[in-house]
């Protein structure tokens, strides 16, 4: 099994996908280090490779819910260059491009989260931008693996969800 290094972690922003008590979650990593049970390249890799042939496809086009409270705050601190959002510092995005990072993993059926915040030891606070929502039944991705190793920060108990974890 190939590993990401540390430098290449902190240097890219890697879509990581894994299970986490049956539900398919995707994190944007954006320089933070990836735990030990999903850092192995060639599944990512083959993962990522899945993940974009679906798209692409338009597999499962599940209707999905957008964090719109997030989508405006990564705009807005952009904008004031507060730099707490790096991965948006000084692109000025738009909402439309906010949502197409996002977006399209949810349609398949993962909870997709991006990284807000890097911890100082090397792990990340992740948000929760784009959802499935409704009776669903979103593609079947067998590489998933499990991991149930997040410290769950903030849950949204009304609707079920996780919205901010550390990893």
């Amino acid at each position: 099994m190939a590993e990401y290094d540390i430098g290449y972690m902190r240097e890219h922003c890697i879509d990581v996908y894994f299970k986490y008590y049956g539900k398919a979650f995707h994190v944007l990593t954006y320089g933070t280090i990836i735990p030990l049970l999903l850092n192995d390249v060639d599944r990512n890799r083959e993962l990522q490779h899945q993940v974009s042939i679906d798209i692409d496809q338009g597999m499962n086009a599940l209707t999905v819910q957008i964090e719109q409270n997030y989508v405006s705050a990564v705009i807005s601190d952009s904008r004031q260059a507060s730099g707490d959002l790096a991965l948006y510092a000084g692109l000025q995005p738009v909402e439309e491009t906010v949502v197409q990072l996002f977006k399209p993993v949810a349609e398949l059926g993962f909870y997709s989260y991006d990284c807000i915040k890097e911890l100082g030891d090397g792990k990340g606070l992740y948000r929760l931008v784009a959802y499935p929502i409704g009776n669903t039944h979103p593609r079947v991705y067998n590489d998933l693996p499990d991991f149930f190793n997040i410290n769950v920060v903030d849950r949204d108990e009304e609707r079920g969800l996780i919205t901010t974890f550390e990893m």
